[in-house]
């Protein structure tokens, strides 16, 4: 095992075996007859050694006791599971082990602490040193003054196995239970204000030395380090970042979800967030900085005026990148014209915390509360996992973006699509032939034709919501069982009224309220009923029950009941990977058939865009067939969809149920290159018409009835005119009778959505499966051809 030593410590220590002992002692008074005789005996052989009355042993001292040091640590280790635990004793606010379990032993785990013998350890003496003062000093406050900081985050450690090359990560937590603190001379008196100033400040050394001067007090005993395996979890949260979808994370929605989180984690219901991407680290250039769904300070996209703007929070947050806390934006000196900004929206404390990915400053997380000091340094702490997420998410927002821009750079324009490099290419070399100047000319292609098609799950918001309420319904019953089996053995009115509350929100829920927010139950959970759990559960072995079965149903990642949401979540995870996986599949096939350009999406379902012209293709070569042909291969591909999701339904958590739409448009339409966002949009006034029926398209009805347009188990086909129908319905015949289809088509009118009038419709049933002969492979093989009219 690793011997290590640190930097200069300011406190004295000393390791001694006498809150041990007086442990023992305690048991030997407390023991049943069975234990009494091994406890006496115990006592009575340590009588005969000296080293444990001793206020100050020697390790070397210990050594040569360990059969009585093994006996007197049983208490600690017992001798029955020492083998499968992970645990050291050690010197007081030392890693200097001198007893541990032969685990502890083999991973020799202190030793990532050590930048001599780990590389990857990021911590130099001085850091670590400045982290055990700050640690002894945070005990000092909770024994003598009674006051806690929340101070004592756990730390993980990774390992990496020799043998197989696998990491490992464990959780490390020091428990201070045998450290005794001792006060030389009479105990410094704390004012409540100076402790509010330690618990805003937990990491300023200086400061707490002022209030605390380090010679006046001393550790004696010894400390424990325990360490559990978190493997699983922390990978699954490495691979979460790995995966996390930038375009879901720059949308309103989303980081509406995620200052949802953050409301929770800090315990603050009003709390505010926005996310500014930065260009670079450079101040003066903040004014270029763009917004990333939303921002506090550019509301409208726009940097307000600002004199003093490198003196500004979000100028302090860039060069020194810590976080920067404004406690009270009414009071502070601090505030110059962009806080300002932030106060007149009515907020009265705000952060600005930096996003840095490796070591480069991609962004700035805004924070903002309506309360005066509702934000302040001590919530750092909780913010450091989420911060890294969300600046791993921006980091590739960035990386991305900056390879949209890369116009000279040809896998900038592979990126956008195959079927349009060539157009990208002749840009990019008429920008060469004149160095300095961007090409003036816009990438539009016209006459193209478009196709949409839909996959989507039906009332998934309504699912999303019912499981929501499900969990939260779940585990206020379960605390309020707590509550009554408690109340039945021990009447108080604080435990009834208790029970009100929890049953008044089961009401509410049983009622269908909305669970927009549910900060308010989940903040009458963990502030008034789990404190109680520990104290509610000695009171009848039934009440006990009752607790354990509340802790049982907690997700310990979470530290919610999250069943039915993972359920949803699954299912509808799996039902968008294996729609948009068979649809990737066929998408290659029809590549072949008719090149195209092709782009899809993943929300509630899968959505997707295709258009097919002459324009899109450098040889020009493009006729009605390539359309038709191309429109029979989205009729095919969606039935196939619609089978893929009905044989799905068996094998999810939650039944869901998949509709299918396409949406037919005729008339030919231009598509123009956005440079600024890197994508496709329509071209023109006329155009954008079919753009906001595709937005509002799956909402559609039928006139006259109500009933919605899409259906389980059917495709919906949209249209605007008579031909178009006329040629869907010619389609529809030939598929039924090649077996895609179930005979029978329903000819609808719709009712008129928001800005849009004169929409029909056609829906037919698709067949219980897929006939032998595929219509992809085999038939458009050979250029099959449909005769017109």
């Amino acid at each position: 095992m690793t011997n290590l030593t640190t930097a200069e410590f300011p406190f004295r220590q000393r390791l001694s075996l006498r809150p041990l002992i007086s442990f023992w002692q305690e048991k030997a008074e407390a023991a049943d007859a069975s234990s009494q005789s091994f406890v006496r005996e115990l006592l009575e052989e340590v009588k005969e050694h000296s080293i444990f009355d001793s206020e100050d042993v020697a390790l070397s001292d210990l050594a040569t006791k360990s059969s009585v040091v093994d006996k007197l640590m049983s208490a600690v280790f017992p001798w029955a599971t020492i083998d499968r635990h992970i645990a050291a004793a050690i010197v007081p606010f030392e890693l200097t082990p001198f007893y541990a379990t032969p685990l502890f032993e083999e991973l020799d785990l202190l030793s990532f602490f050590n930048p001599g013998l780990n590389k990857e350890c990021t911590l130099s003496p001085e850091e670590m040193t400045h982290a055990r003062a700050m640690k002894a000093y945070h005990l000092i406050l909770k024994r003598l003054y009674g006051a806690t900081t929340g101070f004592d985050v756990p730390f993980v450690v990774s390992k990496r196995s020799a043998e197989t090359g696998l990491e490992r990560f464990f959780q490390i937590d020091m428990d201070p239970r045998f450290v005794l603190v001792n006060v030389h001379g009479q105990k410094p008196r704390l004012e409540p204000s100076v402790l509010e100033d330690l618990g805003n400040e937990p990491l300023n050394l200086e400061l707490w030395r002022k209030h605390l001067p380090a010679e006046r007090f001393e550790f004696e005993g010894f400390g424990l380090v325990r360490a559990v395996e978190v493997t699983y979890q922390q990978v699954l949260s490495l691979i979460k970042n790995d995966l996390l979808d930038h375009r879901d994370f720059s949308e309103h929605a989303r980081l509406g979800e995620v200052q949802g989180h953050l409301r929770s984690l800090l315990a603050k219901p009003d709390l505010e967030i926005g996310v500014i991407a930065l260009e670079n680290d450079r101040v003066d250039e903040l004014s270029s900085s763009r917004v990333i769904g939303r921002s506090l300070l550019l509301a409208n996209n726009e940097m307000p005026e600002c004199p003093k703007m490198k003196v500004s929070a979000y100028a302090r947050a860039i060069e020194e990148r810590q976080p920067v806390f404004v406690s009270d934006l009414g009071t502070s000196d601090e505030v110059t014209g962009l806080e300002w900004k932030v106060f007149e929206m009515g907020y009265g404390s705000m952060a600005v915390v930096p996003l840095v990915a490796g070591s480069r400053l991609v962004g700035l997380l805004e924070l903002a509360s309506k309360e005066a000091k509702g934000l302040s340094r001590r919530d750092e702490f909780r913010l450091t996992e989420v911060v890294q997420l969300l600046a791993t998410a921006l980091s590739r927002v960035l990386e991305e973006r900056e390879h949209r821009i890369q116009a000279l750079i040809k896998r900038q324009y592979t990126a956008i699509h195959p079927v349009v490099e060539w157009r990208f290419r002749e840009a990019a070399l008429r920008q060469m032939d004149e160095p300095g100047s961007l090409p003036t000319k816009p990438i539009v292609f016209e006459d193209v034709f478009p196709l949409y098609g839909l996959s989507d799950v039906r009332n998934s918001s309504v699912f999303r919501a019912a499981s929501i309420r499900a969990d939260l319904t779940e585990q206020l019953g379960l605390a309020l069982a707590v509550i009554i089996q408690a109340s039945s053995h021990s009447p108080q009115p604080a435990l009834d009224e208790l029970g009100f509350q929890l049953g008044r929100h089961i009401d509410q829920l049983s009622e269908g309220e909305s669970i927009s927010d549910e900060s308010e139950p989940l903040e009458l959970l963990s502030r008034e009923v789990e404190p109680l759990l520990d104290k509610l559960g000695t009171i009848d072995p039934s009440v006990q029950k009752a607790v354990d079965d509340y802790r049982e149903a907690i997700d310990p990642d979470l530290g919610v009941i999250y069943r039915k949401r993972q359920d949803f979540e699954v299912s509808i995870t799996r039902v968008n990977e294996h729609i948009s996986s068979y649809l990737e599949k066929r998408e290659e096939q029809a590549q072949q058939l008719v090149p195209h350009y092709f782009e899809k999406y993943r929300t509630d379902g899968v959505d997707y865009n295709i258009y097919v012209g002459a324009s899109l293709r450098k040889n020009q070569r493009f006729d009605q067939l390539d359309l038709r042909n191309l429109r029979l291969w989205q009729l095919v591909t969606m039935a196939g969809c619609a089978l893929e999701a009905k044989e799905l339904q068996s094998d999810l958590p939650l039944a869901l149920e998949v509709t299918h739409l396409i949406l037919v448009q005729s008339s030919p339409l231009s598509i123009r290159f956005r440079p600024d966002e890197k994508k496709f949009d329509v071209d023109g006034a006329y155009n954008i018409r079919y753009e906001i029926v595709k937005k509002r398209i799956d909402k559609a009805t039928v006139l006259g009835t109500g009933e919605r347009l899409t259906q389980p188990g059917q495709i919906a086909i949209a249209y605007s005119l008579a031909s178009e129908q006329k040629e869907y319905l010619r389609y529809i015949d030939y598929l039924a009778e090649a077996g895609y289809l179930k005979p029978g088509v329903e000819q609808l009118d719709l009712q008129p959505l928001q800005g849009v009038n004169g929409l029909r419709a056609l829906r037919v049933a698709v067949a219980d499966q897929m006939p032998e002969t595929d219509f992809l492979t085999e038939f458009l093989s050979t250029q099959l051809t449909l005769t017109g009219d």
